[in-house]
């Protein structure tokens, strides 16, 4: 699963990176489950790169409806665009932001690396 969502240029991704509720996925653990990493980039000097601190594992599952996972991509931009734009670091918005997901549904209320 891959989506990406582009607004000048500031860019959010949603990937499939086999990660799960306690770091890698493991099948194994009926607790976990896949989740999607956000990246967040910014186009400067005619390419992409990766803007600094800002890609966080979130608590959206990979076969998340689609329309969930534009409304997560659009809720990053909100939250990280004028931010990024005028250069100010956005850590700490991108750590608050890694819980996107968690919650819906009464999902996993255990203990994860998300808080960290």
């Amino acid at each position: 699963m891959h989506y990406e969502l582009r607004r000048d240029d500031v860019r959010v991704v949603l990937d499939d990176e086999n990660e799960g509720w306690f770091g890698d996925y493991d099948p194994k653990n009926n607790k976990d489950e896949r989740l999607l990493r956000f990246n967040v980039q910014q186009f400067l000097n005619d390419e992409w790169g990766d803007v600094d601190n800002a890609c966080y594992c979130t608590g959206l599952p990979v076969d998340s409806p689609p329309e969930k996972i534009k409304e997560a991509a659009a809720l990053i931009m909100w939250a990280v665009k004028p931010a990024v734009e005028a250069g100010i670091s956005i850590k700490k918005a991108c750590e608050r932001l890694s819980w996107v997901g968690a919650h819906d549904d009464k999902r996993m209320h255990n203990q994860s690396r998300h808080g960290e």
